[in-house]
């Protein structure tokens, strides 16, 4: 793990920094995961060497954000399946007046190493509702 972190530099300040670089993260996440991660998909770095991500069994808090169609039973269904993982569930948003083909919502959870969490992750996955699969 890398402990803390502090990022700064000039920005809009706030929430819309926050949410500018959470959206970056995530953008560089996907591509990562889809295997098209390249210096010149992520602006800033000029290097294009393999970075090896750290696989670590050691427990830690995440942080899982959803894009489903809306339906009735939906966080039930989600929550039966983190429980049978024997993740718990630390915190659950979601944002109202979001379009309900892509109702997005964010579930934080107690720490828990990562490949239990991957396993939710992959079984959540291929549920029918899942508009956009959770890295």
């Amino acid at each position: 793990m890398l402990g803390t972190q502090m990022f700064y530099g000039r920005g809009a300040g706030g929430d819309a920094t926050g949410a500018a670089v959470v959206s970056d993260l995530i953008e560089i996440a996907r591509d990562l995961a889809a295997g098209q991660l390249s210096a010149k998909n992520v602006s800033g770095f000029l290097d294009s060497h393999e970075v090896e991500i750290c696989k670590t069994p050691r427990a830690a808090t995440w942080y899982l954000r959803r894009t489903v169609k809306d339906q009735r039973g939906i966080v039930a269904r989600v929550a039966e399946v983190i429980a049978q993982h024997n993740i718990n569930i630390e915190s659950l948003e979601q944002e109202p007046h979001m379009p309900k083909d892509r109702l997005a919502f964010v579930i934080t959870v107690q720490p828990v190493s990562e490949p239990v969490v991957r396993r939710e992750i992959d079984e959540i996955n291929g549920f029918d509702f899942v508009v956009e699969s959770v890295l």
